[in-house]
């Protein structure tokens, strides 16, 4: 399995604005550094669930599938191309189940191609409001945290290299659990 970010989310779920009010920062000279712990905050929350949050482009590629395929990091808003051994398949041959896999019925072949699109929307409000807090506390974590392990070993977590529990309990609802 090969599985590929085509197009990344073209802004992030929080803003610096709301961050800034978050951890109550008047100053604009820590703007930049805001913005990047954004960015890290929101892929680790995006792996750890295994979803994506915004819009972004997915191109999933396997060998030998069978007729249900699990397209990860739902949810999925639309599939733009399926192809197998190389020969696109038209949108009858194929049908979107839930909102996470996808039903071939066409026959099987050796290799299939997935190009996606998935999260749950474009804008800032249509991520959940517990990712959306998750990721404005670990941005918070990282902005006091920025040697990565403070002297005190504040968290336990870091020292396990787990997300701190209580990001955990925030994001724990969202993470999708493979069978």
């Amino acid at each position: 399995m090969i599985l590929q970010l085509i197009t990344p989310p073209e802004t992030e779920p929080v803003t610096v604005a709301e961050v800034k009010a978050y951890l109550r920062i008047d100053q604009d000279e820590e703007n930049e550094v805001i913005e990047s712990l954004i960015k890290s905050a929101r892929e680790v929350l995006e792996q750890y669930t295994l979803r994506a949050f915004l819009r972004q482009t997915w191109e999933l590629i396997l060998d030998r599938p069978g007729r249900y395929v699990y397209l990860p990091r739902p949810p999925i808003i639309e599939v733009q191309e399926v192809e197998i051994d190389g020969k696109a398949l038209g949108p009858e041959q194929y049908e979107l189940l839930g909102r996470d896999a996808l039903v071939l019925k066409a026959g099987p072949g050796a290799n299939l191609r997935v190009r996606y699109v998935s999260g749950y929307g474009d804008e800032l409000e249509s991520v959940p409001a517990a990712i959306r807090q998750a990721i404005m506390m670990l941005v918070g974590h990282m902005y006091e945290n920025r040697e990565g392990q403070p002297t005190d070993v504040k968290y336990q977590a870091q020292v396990t290299g787990a997300l701190p529990t209580f990001i955990q309990k925030l994001a724990y609802p969202y993470r999708v659990i493979n069978l």
